[in-house]
């Protein structure tokens, strides 16, 4: 008998960490939860999805179990935290403003933005980027640091955007940007 798993009232199993999720437990439950049954952490459900996936979908908010889970599967991975938030599309105004708000306190969260990721070489706005997309975590995240975005020049090889800044550039209205101008609004960001 695999204790990770509970039954469903349709006979069906299902684990233990997404059950509680999906049937609203209260935070206490959840770090139980994580603390006893570890391995729930990274055990996947019969559609392929994390708790943290679940969480996500389901709203859980920063406050009421999603900061253990994102911690706790950070762990598992042996990734930083602000990878998996990246990775998993964790909105910003749900998890990924306070996890930079809290290394702004501790250690610089321009450091914490700088870091790859170690399975995907990404940075961690890039792994926003990725599906599920969240753009205003990509937007704060570029914001944090704007020299870590690179653009491609005619010789194959990447300059930082601030270092083009003599060059031009095509904004939302699809007016060209050139000099100074550029320049000043690549600062602006």
């Amino acid at each position: 008998v695999n204790i990770n798993l509970v039954r469903r009232r349709d006979s069906q199993q299902q684990p233990i960490l997404h059950a509680a999720l999906i049937n609203k437990a209260p935070l206490n439950i959840i770090k139980d939860i994580i603390e006893h049954f570890m391995d729930s952490i990274h055990v996947r459900d019969s559609m392929g999805r994390y708790p943290i996936d679940v969480a996500i979908v389901l709203r859980r908010a920063w406050n009421d179990g999603m900061k253990e889970l994102v911690e706790a599967f950070a762990s598992a991975q042996e990734c930083t935290i602000i990878h998996i938030c990246a990775k998993h599309g964790l909105p910003w105004e749900n998890g990924l403003q306070n996890m930079l708000e809290e290394s702004d306190s501790g250690s610089s969260g321009e450091f914490v933005v700088e870091e790859q990721d170690n399975s995907t070489g990404l940075y961690p706005f890039m792994n926003a980027g990725v599906v599920p997309y969240n753009l205003e975590s990509i937007f704060h995240l570029i914001r944090k640091n704007p020299r870590l975005v690179h653009v491609y020049t005619s010789k194959r090889r990447t300059l930082p955007v601030q270092k083009r800044a003599t060059s031009s550039a095509t904004n939302r209205g699809g007016e060209i940007v050139q000099g100074e101008n550029l320049k000043r609004k690549i600062n602006e960001i």
